[in-house]
C-alpha cells in the first residue's frame, strides 16, 4: 500500500512540474509592456507585423521595418539572419538593417508553449 501511494504521489508532482517549451519556431510580437515583450506562437510570419523564426539550424528569418521611420504607411520587410541560444534563459539573433548590421540580445523570461515573455537587455549595430 505504501509504495501505491509512493508512486501516486511521485505521479503527481511530475504532473504539476512546469513544461518546458523550445524557443525553436515562428513568433510574432503581440504586446510591449514595460521591458517584457510578448511573442506569440504562430504557424507563419506577417508581413505586417514584427516577428521572427528561430529554426533548428540556428538560421534566423526576421520580419522589421524597411527604414527608420515608424509612421504610416509603416512597410516592413523580411530579412535572413542567424541566432543562437546563449544560456537556458538567454539568446541572441544577428540580422541585417537599413542602419547596417544588427546583434540583440534577449534574456528569456518564459516560454510557454503559445508565447514567450523576453526582454531586450542588448541592441549592437555595426554601421555601414
Amino acid at each position: 500500500m505504501y509504495r501505491l501511494i509512493s508512486i501516486l504521489f511521485i505521479s503527481l508532482l511530475g504532473a504539476c512540474a512546469d513544461e518546458e517549451y523550445s524557443i525553436e519556431g515562428k513568433w510574432i510580437q503581440a504586446n510591449v509592456s514595460g521591458d517584457n515583450i510578448t511573442f506569440i506562437r504562430a504557424d507563419s510570419l506577417t508581413e505586417d507585423n514584427f516577428g521572427f523564426e528561430l529554426d533548428a539550424n540556428n538560421e534566423l528569418t526576421r520580419v522589421q521595418l524597411v527604414g527608420f521611420c515608424g509612421t504610416e504607411p509603416i512597410q516592413f520587410e523580411t530579412v535572413r539572419g542567424k541566432w543562437n541560444q546563449v544560456s537556458d534563459t538567454s539568446f541572441n539573433i544577428e540580422y541585417p538593417f537599413w542602419r547596417g548590421q544588427g546583434k540583440d540580445l534577449f534574456h528569456i523570461k518564459k516560454v510557454y508553449k503559445d508565447s514567450m515573455i523576453v526582454v531586450l537587455l542588448e541592441k549592437d549595430v555595426i554601421k555601414k
